[in-house]
């Protein structure tokens, strides 16, 4: 009888420890799975932040030029007529 215990005793240790693997596998793979797509929406967020943002600098920097421009413009143009 202690043949038979010692047996079934294994046969249930070895059946709870591949049990705990499986199911800490399966949590590793969630948690992989979730982390991945946490980072691909925090990707697209950062893209269009930095999409905005050029945007607005790239208009603010035109604006700057087009002033600067029409600065000169004034400036030849006054330094013409006070001649």
């Amino acid at each position: 009888t202690i043949v038979i215990q010692a047996y079934t005793r294994g046969f249930i240790a070895r059946r709870e420890f591949e049990y705990r693997r499986r199911e800490k596998a399966s949590i590793v793979l969630q948690k992989e799975f979730r982390r991945w797509l946490a980072r691909r929406k925090f990707l697209r967020i950062r893209q269009a932040t930095i999409s905005a943002q050029s945007y607005y600098r790239g208009k603010m920097a035109r604006k700057r030029a087009m002033a600067l421009k029409y600065e000169k413009s004034a400036i030849i143009i006054q330094s013409s007529w006070r001649k």
